[in-house]
């Protein structure tokens, strides 16, 4: 929904900006190489224009999504988290476990290239829910939201759609994620800008 509306609206845009500078009639009435010159700068111009415009229409629609999710009473009446203070505020979590996921192999790597090889870590998280009511933890796909770092701060971001967690009233939620390629051992997991760290 949220990529939908952001879509319709770099269109919109586009559309409008283009309408108000016409290049293109330049280059029709007179199109010597002179001319060429200036139908490129405007197009350059409106191109600019359009992505400024465009990349401020979708840092207003996220914003505006998510101050309408928190302000619009949702119909099951859970409180929307969307960042680390609102996190710290609702809601407690904590790392469960990490560990690897065996690969299948046919046993002709050598053990020096099987412990140089990057891993793949499930990380098994738990949030706390103390609250008489649902908690929803939003934007977890955003490209920074769950994040695994290793022992030299290298940073694994998830890269798989990661969906809403609905943290129920007056109990704990057990969520996984699975983290690829990962070359160095797991020390902490960055969920919403706060560092969990892992317990060895």
């Amino acid at each position: 929904m949220k990529n939908f509306i952001k879509v319709c609206l770099i269109c919109c845009c586009s559309i409008l900006l283009w309408s108000q500078e016409t290049p293109v009639k330049a280059a029709e009435e007179a199109p010597a190489p002179k001319e060429e010159s200036t139908v490129k700068k405007g197009v350059k111009s409106t191109v600019t224009k359009i992505i400024s415009v465009g990349k401020e229409a979708l840092s207003g629609v996220d914003a505006g999504i998510d101050e309408g999710r928190k302000q619009g009473e949702s119909t099951d009446g859970a409180k929307i988290v969307t960042n680390a203070a609102e996190l710290d505020k609702l809601l407690s979590i904590k790392v469960l476990k990490v560990e690897p996921l065996e690969e299948n192999t046919a046993g002709s790597e050598k053990a020096d290239d099987k412990k140089n090889k990057p891993k793949n870590y499930q990380v098994t998280l738990a949030v706390k829910n103390d609250n008489d009511y649902i908690v929803r933890i939003t934007n977890l796909s955003d490209l920074q939201a769950i994040v695994l770092l290793d022992k030299d701060d290298f940073s694994y971001p998830l890269n798989s759609f990661a969906s809403d967690i609905n943290a129920i009233q007056k109990s704990n939620t057990r969520v996984r994620y699975v983290f690829y390629n990962v070359e160095g051992e797991p020390t902490t997991v960055r969920f919403l800008g706060k560092d969990l760290k892992i317990e060895q």
